[in-house]
């Protein structure tokens, strides 16, 4: 339990530098943080069992409040290209559509730069993406395996760029097909006519 002292927010932002609490969005960021801190609904329990998804009701508040921390929401719009033509979409995501969102976007915000935190992101939410570099060197091509346990809100995430990890300065394509249906070569030195095929 906490005393009324450290359940008052003037008690934190007094500790603040007068420039930190000048700063922009600040106070409203901290007052997220705030409100997790002393909400007894809030719990670390709560947090767990809304993140492994082992009971199914009653975790959307906490979800939610989750997401709002890491910056996402369940209710948002995306858009993309299809067929040339800037289209838009309005989005209500699941609780485990909103998972794959926080879960991303805590890799998004901590992202080093390497291929390994790039490709485990798609790996830890549950997608099978084939990544390759196309003829321009600041482009990668990035085909989601089409599945049956897709939904449609994870292929506008997807094609929108919300589930991709990105470096600066690079363009990411996005594409969903099925990938048992492309050719991959053994080894990135493959050429035709004296090379396998990959598995």
């Amino acid at each position: 339990m906490l005393n009324d002292n450290l359940k008052s927010k003037l008690y934190y932002l007094d500790k603040l530098p007068l420039f930190l609490r000048n700063s922009f969005g600040l106070e409203e960021q901290f007052e997220l943080f705030w409100k997790v801190l002393i909400d007894i609904d809030s719990s670390i329990d709560d947090i767990f069992l809304a993140l492994s998804l082992a009971n199914v009701t009653d975790i959307d508040d906490t979800l939610n409040k989750i997401a709002e921390l890491v910056g996402v929401k369940r209710q948002l719009d995306v858009s993309y290209i299809v067929n040339d033509v800037l289209t838009y979409f309005t989005l209500n995501l699941t609780n485990q559509e909103l998972l794959r969102f926080i879960k991303t976007r805590i890799l998004q915000n901590h992202y080093i730069g390497t291929f390994y935190d790039f490709a485990k992101n798609y790996s830890s939410i549950g997608f099978e993406v084939l990544t390759f570099d196309t003829s321009n060197k600041l482009e990668v091509s990035l085909i989601m395996n089409d599945v049956a346990s897709l939904t449609a809100n994870d292929k506008h995430l997807f094609l929108s760029g919300n589930y991709t990890v990105r470096s600066l300065g690079i363009t990411y394509l996005h594409s969903i097909q099925e990938l048992a249906l492309l050719g991959i070569w053994d080894v990135l030195t493959s050429v035709w006519d004296n090379s396998n095929w990959g598995d």
